[in-house]
């Protein structure tokens, strides 16, 4: 990360993980911020450990987060996250306090600095500007940046990312309560139809046993009647033999010719 100049010890404004001034700094769901490239390596390792996963967890709180378009480029997850205008409102108010402390140059002594390169956070002069930041996006002289810096405005502007940050955290939390809704409505209908379907099978082991105890007693009955008529015959047969043999003239003892 470029070397920031701003005496900002005692401001929020320094990124955890590069520990240097903010450079774009974006803020995830949990409210941590970092900057741009520093999120995107971040995201970008993870991604590579985890076989590609969406989500990602916050380098400080290790909060869970996915970037909020997933079909998007993964080099530009980190780009998704809104920006953090209160750390640049920060920054740039860090800046304007140390301008009038800096009047020449420490790498041109001869040269005053009248340059400000937001890509690297430091003021320059105009020899600075010709060998060091050539290839920079943002080199505005320091007399705009204090005629256009407009403090009401950055506050109107860190209210309103204040605000949409609340309005995400309770979309959030409504999404939440509506899953946790449905889950529980989920949990009620499985437990009912498991309900529905021990009760039908109690009935068809209840059928089954009514079917078999009715078999059982039809061929118990039969049983029954046969041995109870086996029975009477040997009884019957039993007495023929006893009177048969009181009996010598008994028909049963005579000797057809």
């Amino acid at each position: 990360m470029a070397e920031a100049v701003i005496q900002a010890d005692k401001l929020p404004i320094k990124c955890p993980i590069c520990l240097d001034t903010y450079t774009q700094p974006r803020t995830l769901p949990c409210l941590h911020t970092f900057c741009t490239t520093c999120l995107q390596a971040h995201i970008s390792n993870v991604h590579l450990m985890s076989h590609y996963s969406l989500s990602f967890p916050c380098p400080v709180c290790r909060n869970e987060t996915r970037p909020p378009m997933s079909f998007r480029r993964e080099e530009t997850f980190a780009e998704l996250f809104p920006m953090n205008h209160l750390v640049v409102s920060l920054i740039d108010d860090a800046v304007m306090k140390n301008l009038d402390d800096v009047t020449f140059c420490t790498q041109h002594p001869d040269c005053r600095v009248s340059m400000f390169c937001r890509d690297h956070k430091e003021v320059c002069c105009p020899t600075c500007v010709a060998k060091a930041h050539r290839k920079c996006d943002d080199v505005t002289e320091i007399e705009s940046i204090l005629e256009e810096f407009d403090l009401d405005k950055e506050q109107e502007s860190i209210i309103q990312h204040i605000s949409d940050l609340e309005n995400l955290a309770t979309d959030h939390e409504a999404k939440c309560a509506i899953t946790a809704s449905k889950l529980e409505m989920e949990i009620d209908k499985v437990k009912r139809k498991l309900q529905n379907e021990k009760e039908k099978l109690l009935d068809h082991i209840e059928d089954l046993e009514e079917k078999a105890c009715a078999d059982v007693d039809e061929k118990s009955k039969s049983l029954k009647e046969t041995i109870a008529r086996e029975k009477e015959f040997a009884m019957k047969g039993k007495e023929t033999c006893s009177s048969a043999l009181l009996d010598p003239e008994h028909p049963i003892l005579s000797v057809k010719s």
